[in-house]
């Protein structure tokens, strides 16, 4: 069942906390929860991080398109979850991103499956540099999250939990963005 979380207190200007180190002046997606109207409670949004130009770029597009594909892939060092986001707008296509996910991680599990029962997708565009919001969109939730949170248990089920930065690494050279894309 869908939480409708959809935000309708208008403008939105977030300030956000400075970036742990680990994320400082890296670019990427990543799933964060957070409280974003108390009534609501907790949920998943995603997080873009990107260098200054282009994060204040992204924050301005409109329209502003998100798609995604997602899957499971069996590397040479074990198995890893993936999201292939791609942004389009008027312009056209602007930009993928790769999404690697642990699938033995409990916590994947758990904010896919949340995300999934959202109505919408909160996206907020970060400057990595200084911390600073560029953007915030709010996206009807159609990508079944639930559902890819579903597919990874079974998959892994009778997989053996490897190292995820070794299997990162055999991903990104065993695998194709067409490969993924399945074009």
């Amino acid at each position: 069942m869908f939480r409708r979380n959809r935000w309708f207190g208008g403008n939105v200007k977030l300030i956000i906390p400075p970036l742990p180190p680990q994320y400082l002046r890296q670019n990427g997606p990543l799933f964060q929860s957070f409280t974003f109207d108390p009534k609501i409670g907790d949920e998943v949004a995603l997080f873009f991080l990107e260098d200054p130009q282009f994060s204040y770029e992204l924050g301005h597009l409109k329209p502003f398109n998100l798609w995604a594909n997602n899957g499971v892939a069996r590397t040479s060092k074990g198995t890893i979850a993936f999201i292939l986001w791609s942004i389009t707008s008027r312009q056209g296509h602007i930009v993928d991103y790769e999404h690697l996910l642990n699938p033995f991680n409990i916590d994947t599990i758990y904010l896919l499956s949340s995300l999934g029962q959202q109505s919408c997708l909160k996206v907020i565009i970060v400057d990595s540099n200084s911390s600073e919001v560029n953007g915030f969109y709010e996206i009807e939730n159609v990508f079944e999250f639930d559902n890819f949170a579903s597919g990874i248990a079974k998959v892994i089920g009778h997989e053996t939990i490897a190292d995820f930065s070794e299997t990162q690494t055999a991903f990104r050279s065993e695998f194709t963005l067409e490969e993924l894309r399945g074009s």
